[in-house]
């Protein structure tokens, strides 16, 4: 059960939530297990998420940040941000905002559905700095929505992605091939 600890900053621990400079407004601690979506040949997923840490945050322009924090088996962090904006055009400024505290960007384009577009994508690293090791982050929009995946791990974002997030997308995520481990390794 999930217990109210109050009003705290938690930047430290979240792994790249940190770069968003939005305000906590509360936390609570959860013991529990992401769920779980297993592809039509049920086959086991790679890694299982554990839900550590849910946060309330807010955005720049003040809209309301879901934030989660999981930890997988070896101990590697994964944080995930979700916001619905106002407006297409408001999500979009977030995620043009989080990506320019990012030291690299390894692949940006739009998110297309169907032939349309109905947001962007962008693949970047952040750069190590204390106490947090060089991580990858998945910044993504479907009109007023915005998402943002971090962890030092590129696999476990982009596995992240698939398993939590393709379900938002209904089709694939840019008209350009994904980035792939290599490519984020260079």
């Amino acid at each position: 059960m999930a217990k109210f600890l109050g009003i705290l900053f938690i930047s430290w621990w979240l792994t790249g939530a940190a770069q968003l400079s939005s305000k906590v407004l509360w936390f609570c601690a959860e013991g529990g297990l992401a769920p779980e979506q297993h592809s039509e040949n049920h086959q086991q997923p790679a890694h299982t998420f554990r839900l550590e840490l849910t946060a309330v945050g807010l955005a720049n322009d003040g809209t309301p940040l879901d934030i989660r924090a999981y930890k997988v088996a070896d101990g590697t962090k994964l944080t995930t941000v979700h916001g619905h904006f106002g407006s297409a055009e408001a999500a979009l400024a977030e995620l043009r905002r989080t990506a320019k505290k990012s030291s690299r960007i390894v692949e940006q384009g739009e998110q297309v559905i169907h032939g349309i577009s109905v947001g962007e994508r962008v693949v970047a690293k952040l750069a190590a700095s204390e106490p947090f090791p060089e991580r990858t982050m998945v910044l993504m929009t479907k009109d007023a929505d915005f998402y943002q995946i971090v962890s030092p791990s590129a696999e476990l974002v982009f596995e992240a992605e698939e398993r939590f997030y393709k379900d938002k997308y209904k089709g694939k995520p840019s008209e350009k091939a994904p980035a792939r481990k290599s490519d984020l390794n260079e």
